[in-house]
């Protein structure tokens, strides 16, 4: 049975059921990857319930997460969305209280290797990333569930039923979608980045 240090939970899916998400093991929340000042108050409403139900990790995708999260003790984590590419810009992060940040995936194994920092710094091995982030959902854009597509507080019926939907280009290659606080959608690669046939790379990833 494989075990994992910290199971994550977008912050909006575990408020909607902290019993549940709770019961499956999750023990740390990711903060939505774009924030308006105007969504702060419901964004740091979610972050205190989740504080609240016990959360203690808190993945941080951007350096204006870090003072919202810190107000409630979590220990941060870095998303590979800080675009962390040398010591330098680790170590940023180490001032700013995190314990440990995700290096760039456009790094290179022998750039991962002889990056310098004192801060704990981990990989993505495998999984899609995302790709972009869309201000307005386009599945309801282009299903036409909302009379006024343009509100991002209209529901989505669609959305609301299926958490990930596919965008297909003219290559026939799939994109994922998810749906992100507060109506935003995450367009994920087609392709999931795979590094299990990259074990000896990656076994040495120590400073020389």
């Amino acid at each position: 049975r494989t075990v994992y240090d910290i199971i994550y939970l977008p912050l909006h899916t575990f408020a909607a059921d902290p019993r549940s998400a709770l019961d499956a093991g999750v023990s740390g929340i990711i903060l939505p990857p774009v924030v308006f000042d105007s969504e702060w108050s419901a964004v740091d409403a979610m972050l205190a319930k989740a504080a609240a139900a016990g959360i203690r990790h808190a993945l941080v995708c951007n350096v204006g997460h870090i003072a919202h999260a810190k107000k409630f003790d979590f220990i941060l984590h870095g998303d590979q969305r800080l675009n962390i590419w040398t010591g330098e810009s680790a170590d940023v992060y180490s001032d700013s209280g995190l314990a440990d940040v995700l290096l760039s995936p456009e790094l290179t194994p022998p750039q991962m290797r002889d990056l310098a920092s004192a801060l704990p710094h981990g990989i993505i091995t495998y999984g899609r990333l995302p790709m972009m982030t869309l201000q307005r959902c386009i599945i309801r854009e282009h299903i036409g569930d909302a009379p006024a597509v343009s509100d991002r507080d209209n529901p989505c019926k669609y959305c609301d039923a299926h958490p990930i939907s596919v965008m297909r280009d003219r290559k026939n290659m799939c994109f994922p979608i998810t749906r992100t606080y507060p109506h935003r959608n995450i367009i994920h690669n087609a392709s999931p980045l795979y590094m299990a046939d990259k074990q000896e790379e990656i076994s040495r990833l120590t400073p020389a």
